[in-house]
């Protein structure tokens, strides 16, 4: 009996964290599907939300670093169109983080 209740718990947390693994290093995956990396955590205390405007600095690149859009933006928050969309990743977010994040480029453009 004792046995079988340990093998449990391990599979239990052999599932769950195996769940979370990436193939990317250093990201994570979040419960809504979201390939995410935090570069460094700015002082910001508060999440953006929906309607709220922000201001980023983005760039858009390949897996291989190229980089192929950067810019400088307002815009309003939106609904996101779907779980894990980049609405999503903002909201993540707090003023003055840096973050990397791997959307799936059909869903995205």
């Amino acid at each position: 009996m004792r046995q079988s209740i340990v093998l449990s718990i391990f599979i239990f947390f052999f599932l769950t964290f195996e769940c979370q693994k990436v193939k990317y290093k250093g990201f994570y995956t979040t419960q809504k599907g979201i390939i995410h990396k935090l570069i460094f955590m700015g002082e910001g205390k508060t999440n953006p939300q929906i309607k709220d405007l922000i201001t980023i600095d983005f760039s858009y690149s390949t897996m291989r670093d190229s980089v192929f859009f950067k810019a400088k933006k307002k815009f309003v928050i939106d609904s996101p169109a779907y779980s894990g969309a980049i609405e999503d990743c903002f909201m993540m977010m707090s003023e003055g983080d840096s973050s990397a994040f791997i959307l799936p480029c059909e869903a995205f453009f």
